[in-house]
Parts: C-alpha cells; structure tokens; sequence
C-alpha cells in the first residue's frame, strides 16, 4: 500500500485586497500551482500533483460594496 501526504491549503484575502480589484482567476490558480510544485521540483507528474480550485469566493454584490466604498 502506497502512503500519501494530503494537504489542505486555504488562502484568505483581506478585504483591502478584494476592494483594489483581486480576483483568484484561472492565471492565479495556474501560479499557485506552479509555486506549490517546486516544494519537490524533481519529481515526476505521477509522483507529485497539485491541484487547487476555488471553493468560495465573495458574492458579487460583496465585491461591488467593497469596490465602491
């Protein structure tokens, strides 16, 4: 039997952030992924793999207030 390393990563943006325009877009899920890739940068694909998604994000009527206040 193969043991594995499962590890649960959660990112929190201050408001601050949100209200100057920060979105978690597909290029900054790419970036997270690519930067948690190189804890080991000499393994293969099957060995190491990273995945990251976005499980919650801010209403859009949250980031309208916060962007216009």
């Amino acid at each position: 039997m193969k043991r594995t390393w499962k590890l649960e990563v959660t990112l929190r943006v201050d408001d601050s952030w949100i209200a100057d325009g920060f979105d978690m877009n597909e290029e900054k899920i790419e970036q997270v992924i690519d930067s948690l890739s190189h804890i080991l940068p000499y393994a293969y694909g099957h060995e190491f793999i990273v995945k990251a998604r976005v499980t919650k994000r801010p209403d859009k009527a949250i980031i309208s207030r916060l962007q216009s206040e």
